[in-house]
């Protein structure tokens, strides 16, 4: 006799967890920013963020690739007293003011890029692309403009 197995558990839908986590997210995939609140609050945010992401990854939401391309800081004030837990050092006063800090994976590395002349992709594709004129413009039609020597002359 086979025992029947339960049905896999489903994940809680990504649309259950906050807006500003998924925005939080967004905005930290392209540019750092910071976020004042407390130590307690910063390790809770974190938390739900991983549990979002897990959920987002499990089911294949559009924006995991962009979302798991971010990491998260809690950087504590100078001169705050720590205790060893684990390999982490966590702050006496669980209340303090900290700075959440949202940034892109390896942004660090962005100033040494730069100096080394290397550009990213979203850099050359700015340098490279071809702008057509505006086809509300009167006599700058994109297609007026390329094929309009055809026109004068059809005999060609």
């Amino acid at each position: 006799m086979s025992k029947q197995q339960p049905p896999p558990k489903l994940s809680r839908p990504v649309e259950s967890f906050g807006p500003e986590l998924l925005a939080a997210l967004l905005k930290g995939a392209t540019e750092e920013f910071f976020v004042p609140m407390t130590w307690r609050q910063a390790i809770r945010f974190r938390q739900r963020v991983h549990s979002m992401r897990t959920v987002m990854r499990e089911t294949g939401h559009p924006k995991f690739a962009l979302c798991s391309k971010v990491s998260i800081g809690i950087e504590l004030p100078p001169g705050t007293q720590t205790v060893k837990s684990g390999r982490h050092s966590v702050p006496i006063d669980k209340g303090v003011q900290v700075q959440l800090r949202l940034y892109p994976n390896d942004s660090e590395f962005g100033p040494l890029r730069a100096a080394a002349g290397v550009q990213t992709e979203a850099e050359i594709e700015a340098a490279t692309k071809t702008v057509l004129p505006n086809s509300n413009t009167p006599g700058l039609d994109p297609l007026d403009s390329m094929f309009g020597e055809l026109k004068k002359d059809p005999g060609r």
